[in-house]
Order: structure tokens, then C-alpha cells, then sequence
């Protein structure tokens, strides 16, 4: 779908999405499994996962019935299921109410086509400069989700000393859980179990 919005407002989308992303890496909101990053373009990504995993300790050991698992699924159709309420209350814990207010009724407008009109009342609206920002936000959300608030503060490190990607403070740490690592690039996720 096409949406005209006008130049001005354009302007001011674009400005609010480097402000995001900008403050996003000053106080490191995502963590190190977010991709896609500048640190790691795609081949590189797929090269450090792999040293990653051989680098995992004793991780084709299978002396004792162990089996590790990696699995890849996908968020499907996030950008059509993002609940605009839930939404607005997760931004303000990261930006001003004002801000978090303003990017939802964004996405909660009124669309016309034709002689047609539709409310958008829930999903947002993928052709806003700064949708990219909710999608990553909303995404780490999931991560939260599918991770464990535990497991993902290990992977993360603690916060004023982050971790590398796909590196633990320690062996303890590492082998505590049977997630192992983690990577999310936009919607589709990876997951290495080792299961003893």
C-alpha cells in the first residue's frame, strides 16, 4: 500500500527515528543477540555464530547421552499484531510519555481508499520513518519472552559491562541453562539448545 503523508511530518518521523536509534545505543537498549547490527553484516553473522558455537565448552561432547539442538523459527506478522495500547505502554518506560503517545497515533489513524475507509487500530503502519525502532523494540520484547528474563540477563551481561555476542562472564554461567545462545535478525530467531 502506498500512504501520502505530508513533507513536514516526514521530516519530523525522520528526526524522532535517529533520536531513537541514536539514544538506543548510547544506553545500550539492545543487547548483543539483536541483529541486524553494523558490528556483524550478514556473512560475517553466519562465520561468528558458527566460531561461536565450536567455541561453546564441551559442546560435542555426547559421552554421557547429551544432544544439542539448534532451531530457527519466525515471529510471524508482527508488524500486523503489535497491539498499539501495549505498545504505548512499553515506550513510555523508555522515552517520554509525549514521544511514546505520538508514535502510536501515528499508527492509529484512519486510513482512506477509494470510497473506502478503515480505522488502524492495531498493527502499525510500516511506511512511518521510525517503525524500524518500534519493530526492534517490540521484537526484544518477544526475546524477553522466549528467553526467560534470567537466561536473557546472562546473555546480555551485566549492564556496565556487557557481554560480547555469543561470549559468557564464565563456564558456570554458560552451562546453567540449556539455551546456550541466541540470535534474532528482524523476525526470524535461533536458538542452541544442549540438552544433557
Amino acid at each position: 500500500p502506498c500512504y501520502s503523508m505530508e513533507p513536514l511530518e516526514k521530516i519530523t518521523d525522520a528526526y524522532l527515528d535517529q533520536y531513537l536509534w541514536y539514544e538506543g545505543e548510547q544506553r545500550h537498549l539492545f543487547p548483543n543477540w539483536v541483529k541486524p547490527a553494523d558490528s556483524e553484516p550478514p556473512p560475517l553473522l553466519v562465520y561468528k555464530w558458527c566460531h561461536g558455537v565450536n567455541n561453546l565448552t564441551d559442546i560435542w561432547d555426547t559421552s554421557s547421552g547429551e544432544c544439542v539442538v539448534m532451531m530457527e523459527s519466525r515471529f510471524e506478522k508482527v508488524h500486523e499484531k503489535i497491539d498499539l495500547t501495549l505498545l504505548s505502554r512499553l515506550l513510555r518506560l523508555i522515552v517520554d510519555h509525549n514521544i511514546a503517545e505520538y508514535m502510536t497515533a501515528k499508527n492509529n489513524v484512519t486510513i482512506n481508499y477509494k470510497d473506502m475507509n478503515h480505522v488502524n487500530s492495531y498493527g502499525i503502519i510500516r511506511g512511518l520513518q521510525f517503525a524500524s525502532f518500534i519493530f526492534q523494540f517490540y521484537g526484544l520484547v518477544l526475546d524477553l519472552l522466549v528467553l526467560g528474563l534470567t537466561r536473557a540477563s546472562e546473555l546480555a551481561g551485566p549492564p556496565n559491562l556487557p557481554n560480547e555476542w555469543l561470549t559468557f562472564q564464565d563456564v558456570e554461567t554458560e552451562s546453567r541453562h540449556p539455551i546456550r545462545l541466541y540470535c534474532r535478525y528482524t523476525d526470524k530467531f535461533f536458538l542452541l539448545f544442549r540438552f544433557t
